[in-house]
């Protein structure tokens, strides 16, 4: 009987293992632009819209087609969870350790404590947060240490 169970426990677990989603793996820049477009076409939202936020890093902050498309975008690349609740903020970090220093990016926990019930409203206040967060690690990479002790 021992022997059963036993085996019905591993036939579970490799199914199980079978059904859990695969691991995260970061989008190339080919597939992160065709995702954008994606986005700006189901979201509907003025490419330039777009292009003036990459060009100038200010965010609109009362655009909500700009707030959709984060989501949209989002969610496509990995770091929103599918039901919209939550950031993956351990794909974010995966995405973001290929230009930053994974140490210096412990300047970004206290994003992961942003809470609002609307998606879109989410990615942005996480992005607001992340943005932030970045400036401060790039001022203090563009620092010059000045004691000569």
């Amino acid at each position: 009987m021992k022997c059963v169970m036993v085996g019905v426990f591993l036939v579970c677990l490799f199914s199980f293992a079978q059904m859990a989603p695969p691991a995260f793996q970061l989008p190339s820049e080919e597939q992160r632009n065709l995702i954008a477009l994606k986005c700006i076409e189901e979201v509907n939202i003025d490419k330039r819209i777009i292009e003036e936020v990459l060009k100038t890093e200010v965010l609109p902050k009362t655009n909500r087609k700009y707030k959709k498309f984060l989501e949209c975008s989002y969610k496509k690349q990995g770091f929103l969870s599918l039901d919209g609740r939550r950031m993956l903020y351990d794909n974010l970090f995966s995405f973001l350790s290929e230009f930053y220093q994974v140490d210096d990016l412990g300047v970004l926990e206290h994003c992961k404590m942003i809470r609002v019930d609307d998606p879109a409203e989410l990615c942005f206040r996480n992005l607001e947060c992340i943005l932030v967060s970045l400036r401060l690690i790039e001022a203090d990479d563009g620092e010059v240490d000045t004691n000569n002790v």
